[in-house]
């Protein structure tokens, strides 16, 4: 059985299509962000196997089944336009080998708090800037991640953490030409400024700082995202 994912539409029109790619096993938080992006956009937020309204996953899939469920998503629902692909945290690793798989459908790509760090990517060292992300975190966002979570489940949620850490998302960036942005709240604790500036640090690439923002900073700050989209949309 394929492991697929499913998708939220916001947005009508012709134009540039928004695709957003959310965190380990989240989604909703980034409603406000897509609904703000949906006044100039069609913007779609995509729900990973597992999730929301995807159906379950029939192994513990992680980062490579992600990928291929996204990408046959956007098979089976292409583009009408150009092609914009926003991930945040975990779906930035997505987003990344999705743009280096399908180089000629992507046009902009918007990073935000993206994983993993060089200087987190063991297991002691995740966990304790997690834990120290998780106790500044709002508790309404804690409690609606936790409740997401549960559903996806403790193999599923393992399965992605493994395939995070093992993952090189310098190398899929590598392989992707396409306008860059990196939006990092000033107040990460799971992504350095200096990691996120290097990843700005290309042809078309640039970088955004969220004053007093967070790692889940869309939650609070959804226009903080939405600008950084919106620099790509037609005006």
């Amino acid at each position: 059985m394929a492991v697929t994912s499913a998708g939220i539409r916001a947005g009508t029109g012709v134009g540039t299509d928004v695709v957003f790619l959310p965190g380990m096993a989240v989604h909703r938080y980034l409603r406000r962000t897509q609904d703000l992006v949906a006044r100039q956009a069609r913007a779609h937020l995509v729900h990973l196997p597992g999730t929301g309204q995807a159906p379950d996953a029939p192994w513990p899939a992680g980062l490579a089944e992600d990928v291929t469920a996204t990408l046959d998503w956007l098979s089976a629902n292409p583009a009408a336009g150009p092609l914009v692909l926003v991930g945040h945290s975990y779906g930035c690793q997505v987003a990344g080998r999705i743009a280096a798989a399908v180089p000629n459908q992507v046009t902009a790509l918007v990073l935000a708090s993206p994983t993993i760090d060089p200087a987190y990517r063991s297991w002691p060292r995740l966990v304790t800037r997690f834990a120290l992300e998780s106790a500044a975190t709002p508790a309404r966002l804690g409690r609606m991640q936790l409740s997401e979570q549960r559903r996806a489940g403790p193999r599923r949620m393992l399965a992605i953490v493994r395939s995070m850490l093992a993952d090189d998302p310098e190398e899929a960036l590598a392989r992707v030409h396409v306008p860059t942005t990196v939006v990092r709240g000033e107040h990460d604790r799971l992504c350095t400024e200096r990691w996120a500036r290097r990843l700005a640090d290309r042809p078309g690439g640039s970088f955004v700082s969220v004053e007093g923002g967070m790692h889940a900073f869309p939650y609070d700050r959804p226009e903080a995202l939405a600008e950084a989209v919106k620099a790509y949309l037609p005006r």
